[in-house]
């Protein structure tokens, strides 16, 4: 792989990750403004956060995971729950 292509493959990754991360932020706000869920509709919203909360930890795990071993992104800085 030539140095152009490990950079342009690390910015990716790196734009990857903050998107993820806005991501999870965006459900952890919509969590915080939904409170206590009283309605169905807003039980079933509760539920529907989490679960893409959790998808997209896993995908950030698996990206963090990939790019340690092959030494593309270092996540200094990013977000950790």
């Amino acid at each position: 792989m030539s140095p152009d292509d490990k950079q342009k493959k690390t910015s990716l990754l790196k734009l990857r990750v903050s998107a993820l991360e806005a991501d999870l932020a965006y459900f952890a706000a919509r969590l915080e403004l939904l409170g206590r869920p009283v309605t169905a509709h807003q039980q079933a919203q509760m539920k529907t956060y989490r679960a893409l909360e959790k998808a997209i930890e896993n995908i950030l795990k698996r990206l963090r995971q990939s790019s340690k071993h092959n030494g593309t992104y270092s996540n200094r800085g990013a977000m950790r729950r």
